[in-house]
């Protein structure tokens, strides 16, 4: 199964979620992240 998940970066709120909810529905799966320290945090956990 191919693995389809999405980073999505922003620092507003309401658009992280509004861009997280489309994609959850269409299937993907999802890690948001608001600043550069949480993309970072994010980032070096999955290499």
């Amino acid at each position: 199964m191919q693995n389809n998940s999405i980073l999505v970066i922003d620092d507003e709120e309401i658009v992280r979620e509004t861009i997280t909810d489309t994609l959850e529905d269409s299937g993907y799966e999802l890690i948001s992240a608001g600043n550069g320290r949480r993309v970072r945090r994010v980032t070096n956990h999955l290499s």
